[in-house]
């Protein structure tokens, strides 16, 4: 994947002006959007979100542009959420006052349940460790796994296959970037768009389905590693 410099830097080899005197991208190009537009556009569409310290170029024509492409986005039934205080932006499904159903762009993927206990256990960790002053979290994944465990009916006998969905859950969190690696592969770092990503609300509800799902109690799971495991 190369960033907009990095494909911008040959783009004298293919932009063209029409005869009003507008900039094309390609032969019949119609579009009214800019080179950096276009790509900030894509990105959003693409990434589960974009953020201002992972992907300054891209925030900065957010920045610049969020009315134009913000409507670029409703036209397609989306909304963008930005959230100037974390630096993040995202979109989602757009929902219709009288309750009509639009065309959908997104997938709508039900979470498994190692993603949600995993993505409850981890915003209610990075809350619990901010509030203790921590700038940045982490966590390890023998203590993901453990989490997952702990919510393992008492007849489950396939270990190995369960500790296999929670691996992938894992990697699932790490492609959409909720978790990032860092030098140890065995220690993740939570990043702060899980508080923009999964609202109170949002965390109300997957507690809900997990207590439906499960018949546990999620207040008997909450973290309790605030402090030793950290540097």
């Amino acid at each position: 994947m190369h960033s907009s410099d990095d494909v911008m830097a040959n783009d004298d080899e293919w932009l063209s002006v029409d005869d009003d005197g507008a900039t094309a991208l390609f032969t019949g190009d119609c579009g009214e959007l800019t080179f950096e537009q276009r790509a900030t556009l894509v990105q959003i569409l693409k990434r589960t979100y974009i953020s201002a310290a992972n992907n300054p170029n891209d925030w900065r024509t957010l920045v610049q542009s969020e009315s134009l492409l913000r409507s670029r986005l409703n036209d397609m039934f989306l909304e963008l959420v930005v959230n100037p205080r974390y630096g993040i932006a995202f979109k989602r499904q757009a929902k219709s006052d009288d309750g009509t159903s639009f065309p959908t762009l997104l997938r709508d993927t039900a979470y498994t349940k190692e993603e949600t206990v995993l993505l409850v256990y981890l915003r209610m960790r990075y809350r619990s460790e901010q509030a203790s002053g921590a700038e940045t979290v982490f966590v390890d994944r023998v203590a993901m796994l453990d989490e997952v465990s702990s919510f393992r009916p008492e007849h489950a006998t396939n270990v190995a296959g369960d500790t296999r969905k929670t691996e992938n859950a894992i990697d699932n969190l790490i492609k959409w970037r909720v978790l990032r690696p860092t030098s140890d592969p065995e220690r993740l770092q939570i990043s702060s768009a899980i508080e923009v990503l999964l609202p109170v609300e949002r965390v109300t509800e997957l507690v809900e389905w997990l207590m439906d799902a499960t018949g546990a109690e999620y207040s008997d799971h909450e973290t309790t590693s605030s402090g030793g495991d950290d540097d």
